[in-house]
């Protein structure tokens, strides 16, 4: 396909479908069910099976091995040979069948089993084997259109929400399905295409990853070793932290704040009157500490009135998949209090800025000593006695982290400008690249091969 040429144009006719989110299509276009262009449309094993080691067992594939136009075998489970011997008996996945995620974030991936692996599947995939009408990386593009996001505004065929791609709704979707010839040329013209916008969100993405490591170094160094490189440096004994200027104290947490670390209301937010102290939660604040207006939930001034918080509190969770993320209370316009889930802890602003300790709370290693107690932990919780205790805060006098933070909030600033420019960057390719799936797949432009 050396002196292959691609051009896109309108059809010369359409009709319409007949299909609502469809419109119109190419006049020699059909509309059929998928359930008449395949042979198989099936889903996996409906409960959870009793795992097996690698030795004994066949890997068994759920939602997280299929991923947009690939699959993913990077990690799976095993089950038993006699399990995957009844579950593959009439309908075993095999090369050039295709894959559909059924439910979670990723609902609607579909890619094309590219290998001959032996495995099973777990219900939270779609098996589909189509039929000489259907191209196979038609249909896997199909699924890239703006269908599901439509059935999940208006619901499913049935009525239902789009929560679950059942298989007896997915067997009623209606495709529109151009001559083979045209599938081909389409699915061909996709896979320059969006191939050519991967490439560049990777680029991108790798990009904003570097400039995030720049950022993080950034932190790392001046947090503990200043601004001045030229100072003594002397270990203090903390292992984690290594070296800091000589002239840096280290104290322990509870030694720089003003009374004890305090845990929030455990209460049930259901409040969300705009007159009442925000309830802050761990689920209300980004890694780059903004509150999310969607989320907003308050608590009666009564109840909210002894956890409410100060600006340069420092809020710490202390369990759970966000253990030990830290929020900084400041600049906020109103009353807040905070959840059961944090921790807070007020620094004795005459020897430790609250700005220097939040940077501080951003650096690896902080996150180096998160790691080392959860090795000593039988679960994942930091308690606020151990928080006051075991970190260790690298001190310099006050005009030098006022000084170090200063440097940092310019810095940071910049390159966090630079970041949120490439991300974009990235979602107007992401946007650009389905929108270009939705217009090809349904006929709103035409693609011709030219050999």
């Amino acid at each position: 396909m050396k002196n292959e040429k691609l051009s896109i144009k309108r059809y010369s006719s359409y009709k319409d479908s007949g299909v609502e989110w469809l419109g119109e299509v190419p006049e020699h276009w059909k509309i059929k069910r998928l359930k008449d262009l395949t042979k198989i449309l099936t889903c996996g094993l409906a409960s959870t099976p009793e795992y097996v080691s690698e030795q004994v067992g066949v890997p068994f594939l759920s939602a997280q091995n299929v991923r947009p136009n690939r699959l993913d075998l990077s990690k799976y489970s095993y089950i038993s040979k006699q399990l995957h011997k009844q579950l593959t008996k009439y309908r075993k996945p095999q090369r050039n069948d295709v894959l559909v995620t059924r439910v979670g974030a990723g609902i609607g991936d579909a890619c094309i089993i590219d290998t001959d692996f032996e495995f099973s599947i777990y219900v939270s995939l779609t098996h589909i084997r189509t039929n000489n009408q259907l191209l196979l990386s038609f249909l896997v593009y199909f699924f890239g259109t703006a269908y599901l996001s439509i059935l999940n505004k208006a619901g499913t065929p049935d009525g239902g929400g789009q929560g679950n791609l059942n298989v007896k709704n997915v067997n009623r979707f209606l495709i529109p399905t151009p001559p083979l010839p045209e599938q081909k040329a389409i699915a061909h013209y996709l896979d320059t295409k969006t191939a050519q916008c991967d490439r560049k969100i990777a680029l991108l993405t790798q990009k904003a990853k570097l400039y995030g490591n720049l950022k993080q170094s950034l932190i790392n160094e001046t947090v503990t070793r200043g601004l001045d490189k030229t100072v003594p440096m002397c270990d203090r004994g903390v292992e984690w932290l290594g070296e800091v200027p000589e002239h840096w104290e280290i104290k322990r947490l509870k030694e720089v704040i003003v009374g004890s670390l305090t845990y929030g209301a455990n209460e049930t937010a259901t409040d969300s009157n705009p007159q009442h102290p925000r309830f802050i939660r761990i689920t209300d604040f980004s890694e780059n500490e903004e509150l999310r207006n969607e989320t907003f939930k308050s608590l009666p001034p009564d109840v909210a009135q002894k956890y409410l918080l100060k600006e340069g509190d420092i809020l710490f969770a202390r369990s759970g998949a966000t253990i030990g993320k830290t929020f900084h209370f400041k600049n906020y316009q109103g009353k807040a209090c905070y959840a059961g889930y944090l921790i807070k802890a007020r620094p004795k602003s005459n020897i430790l800025s609250s700005t220097f300790l939040s940077y501080y709370t951003k650096s690896g290693f902080y996150n180096t000593w998160k790691s080392q107690i959860f090795i000593k932990a039988t679960i994942e919780n930091i308690s606020a006695e151990k928080y006051g205790f075991f970190l260790f805060i690298p001190l310099p006098p006050l005009c030098e982290q006022k000084a170090i933070t200063d440097y940092l909030d310019t810095k940071i600033a910049q390159i966090d400008k630079i970041i949120q420019t490439i991300n974009t960057q990235i979602e107007k390719l992401k946007e650009l690249r389905k929108t270009l799936i939705n217009d090809v797949v349904t006929g709103k432009i035409k693609v011709t091969e030219n050999l």
